[in-house]
């Protein structure tokens, strides 16, 4: 998996794939993610309305909070986790586009351990 999220042009979008990858959350889900979800005590990302209107929490690696950290240092969000450049308000990052260009990057044909 390394080898899909490595190539991402920028550290907003390796930590995205990363999110998306380590927590299982849906592409709306990451979307609307705030920056007070991220719950580093517990280690868990609290979803808030997620598919079926649905709260619940996602188990946080160390490893993916590392990388929120930086991420958080580098671009500082304040509300949403990802913003968009609209006046502080979110945009619906086009997130399946940067999964493609990662996967352009990287040929995943006949890798058995992706």
């Amino acid at each position: 998996m390394a080898r899909l999220i490595e190539p991402a042009p920028n550290l907003m979008h390796r930590t995205m794939l990363m999110t998306l990858y380590a927590t299982g959350l849906r592409r709306a889900e990451l979307s609307h993610l705030k920056v007070s979800d991220i719950d580093s005590e517990r280690m868990v990302i609290h979803v808030r309305q997620g598919k079926g209107n649905r709260d619940r929490d996602v188990p946080l690696t160390p490893k993916l909070l590392e990388t929120l950290r930086e991420y958080w240092r580098w671009m500082k969000p304040r509300t949403y986790l990802f913003p968009g450049t609209g006046k502080g308000w979110r945009a619906d990052v086009p997130i399946t586009e940067k999964i493609a260009f990662s996967s352009n990057v990287v040929s995943l044909d006949g890798d058995p351990e992706c």
